[in-house]
């Protein structure tokens, strides 16, 4: 995760509301599932209208809590879905899915306080 977004989130903590990242992390490992099983249902239907909707939601979602390269790939579905090239964006999604599993540890970690996953 990109330690200036953590930097910024860890900004809105004060002494008296240390949780703050947490609970944004915890928020994010909630609902990000969500956006992945629409994205991967809307790249096996084709469905155009769903695929920028969940891609652009958790491209911002990754974003602000520093999830660049995950981020990265949500934008480069959007693009893709922007051009017509519905028919790659499976392949796109297969790399987000697995980007996500990927980072899902490090979030985990942050969102019970810890700075890195326990391995």
């Amino acid at each position: 995760l990109c330690d200036k977004a953590l930097g910024m989130l860890r900004g809105l903590e004060d002494g008296a509301d240390r949780g703050v990242v947490r609970r944004i992390m915890c928020m994010f490992l909630d609902t990000a599932p969500n956006f992945l099983e629409a994205l991967r249902r809307a790249s096996g239907h084709g469905d155009t209208n769903a695929l920028p909707t969940a891609s652009h939601t958790l491209k911002s979602a990754s974003a602000a809590i520093g999830a660049v390269s995950l981020a990265e790939r949500c934008a480069s579905l959007e693009a893709l879905v922007r051009e017509g090239s519905v028919a790659d964006a499976m392949t796109v999604v297969a790399a987000i899915i697995k980007e996500y599993e990927v980072i899902k540890p490090t979030i985990e970690a942050h969102a019970h306080g810890m700075e890195e996953p326990v391995t």
